[in-house]
């Protein structure tokens, strides 16, 4: 698009129009980047911009980025495209609030395997007979020196259950 050539552009934060988004967490919009105030002039004529929607991007509840539409002319985008630019922010953010749950939940998964792997290491080469049981007590798991202190297969074992062994 217009801005291709100036992607990553890094711009003054306190003299922007994004930074203003940014700071107020709220869309704003420059009919005219010439003529706005809030608008890095620099910048503005290097793009060749003349309109500049701008939503902030959030994740954690702290802004971390900001959305821009630019235009070429002045007075480019109605209150419909303004709206859109909003709710395309939302959306971005919805993505990137998303995508660290998914982060989270992957690191979680790989320290319940860690510890999963742990668990059966120590369980099937313990020294000391071990077991698993359900609540009516039935074997879920039984390690192999269980099984030889007791004098049946593992197989066995599982198919006897608590009750099966005691008296």
């Amino acid at each position: 698009g217009t801005a291709a050539e100036h992607v990553g552009l890094r711009v003054d934060a306190t003299a922007s129009l994004s930074g203003f988004a940014a700071r107020t967490g709220e869309t704003v919009y420059a009919s005219d980047m010439l003529k706005d105030p809030r608008v890095d002039l620099e910048a503005t004529k290097r793009i060749g911009a003349r309109s500049l929607i701008c939503a902030p991007l959030y994740r954690d509840g702290s802004v971390v980025g900001v959305l821009s539409v630019l235009g070429t002319k002045p007075d480019a985008f109605d209150e419909l495209a303004i709206e859109t630019t909003r709710l395309m922010a939302e959306f971005v953010s919805s993505v990137l609030r998303n995508s660290k749950e998914l982060e989270a939940r992957q690191e979680l998964v790989e320290e319940l395997q860690v510890s999963e792997a742990r668990f059966r290491g120590a369980f099937y080469a313990s020294s000391l007979g071990m077991a698993l049981t359900t609540l009516d007590g039935q074997f879920v798991q039984v390690n192999d020196k269980l099984a030889e202190m007791l004098g049946y297969t593992v197989e066995e074992l599982s198919g006897l259950g608590v009750r099966g062994i005691t008296h």
